[in-house]
């Protein structure tokens, strides 16, 4: 009977343990299913994370392109800009002394002469007051023979060329080199 009994209790024990192994070995499985199922959630966040930061780092190196590319633009422009208007300077520049060697030619008094019939047939009977620039007064004497006007030196110097008034009609002829220039630099454009 002690024997039946203690083979109960070994027999009870050995159940106890089985069930105990079994009970572990299901709680273990759960556990660890739980734990693998937070690594496949970790990993797959991770994993989506990643996909959004490379998104917005590419979005951040792509706006920072476009940043540094306008700025190198507006750079490049504001150079060309400022290389065009140096350029247009140095053209005038040049003009200006074309005008002021022209000025000293034959084919100048020529061209005065003619803006001056001009006026002349312009004018018809009506009054005119035709004005030469202050610098060709040397010319004035010579130009009113050829013209059979009278011909008025101008108190403001115009650069060269003439201007006229006719008082009645209230018309200003302007054929000034000082005007046909500020017309040019407002209207002048460099392309390339």
């Amino acid at each position: 009977m002690i024997l039946a009994l203690e083979n109960k209790i070994q027999h009870f024990m050995d159940v106890s343990i089985k069930n105990a192994e079994v009970q572990r070995d299901s709680v273990m499985e759960e556990y660890e299913k739980g734990l693998l199922g937070l690594l496949e959630t970790h990993k797959k966040e991770a994993a989506e994370n990643a996909v959004l930061q490379e998104k917005l780092e590419i979005e951040t190196l792509k706006r920072n392109a476009y940043k540094t590319l306008l700025k190198e633009s507006l750079e490049t422009k504001r150079t060309l800009s400022l290389r065009q208007k140096k350029m247009a300077e140095d053209i005038f520049v040049e003009v200006a002394e074309m005008l002021a060697s022209y000025k000293k030619s034959k084919e100048y008094e020529e061209l005065l002469l003619k803006q001056i019939k001009s006026v002349i047939e312009i004018s018809g009977s009506e009054a005119v007051v035709i004005y030469i620039d202050s610098e060709d007064g040397h010319l004035i004497e010579s130009l009113s023979k050829k013209s059979g006007k009278d011909l008025s030196l101008s108190k403001y110097p115009f650069g060269g060329g003439t201007r006229a008034v006719i008082p009645s009609k209230n018309i200003l002829i302007d054929n000034s080199f000082e005007s046909k220039l500020s017309e040019a630099k407002e209207n002048f454009k460099l392309t390339f």
